[in-house]
């Protein structure tokens, strides 16, 4: 049997000869034998009612399948990936208040440790301006108590001048 044009035979067919119409294949005559049957051509696209894409309807059936996919036949299974889900939104929640729980905490010891260091910073500040003060007041010291030895030392000198004046002035004379 063979296919042809719509129609199904028992015997090839058969080409035209050469010198007919550019080697086109002609049609056998129809068979007589009742085991032929008939079948209709093949739908060809009609070119009037041409298909237009539609924007977005791609997005439109993976959305579909998705939804598809996700809904279960089984409702046993579908109640336990509920629960499973749910069980692991519960831990992203415990662990998102952990999280800022301990920021907070960090928040609080930093604003402490923020505190502890004014706190210090205050107090060496105030120990330096003490050592400032000590380091002047003992150099005035040391100045006056320099120029007290100084006042001493003229005085001995001078003391020691007039002897030795005294003493020339007395050699001079005998």
């Amino acid at each position: 049997m063979h296919w042809d044009k719509g129609k199904i035979t028992n015997g090839p067919t058969s080409p035209t000869s050469e010198g007919g119409e550019g080697g086109i294949l002609e049609e056998p005559p129809e068979p007589t034998t009742p085991n032929s049957a008939f079948l209709p051509p093949h739908p060809r696209p009609n070119p009037a009612r041409r298909r237009t894409k539609i924007l977005g309807a791609g997005l439109l059936n993976a959305l579909s399948y998705t939804l598809h996919g996700m809904m279960d036949a089984d409702p046993e299974t579908a109640r336990r990936n509920g629960i499973t889900k749910t069980r692991e939104n519960i831990s992203l929640v415990c662990l998102s208040i952990r999280v800022i729980f301990c920021i907070t905490r960090l928040k609080i010891n930093n604003s402490l440790k923020m505190q502890d260091l004014k706190y210090s910073s205050s107090t060496i500040q105030a120990d330096l301006d003490r050592f400032q003060r000590q380091k002047v007041a003992d150099i005035r010291e040391m100045a006056i108590s320099m120029a007290r030895s100084r006042v001493w030392c003229k005085k001995v000198s001078l003391s020691f001048f007039f002897w030795c004046f005294t003493g020339v002035e007395n050699i001079e004379e005998s």
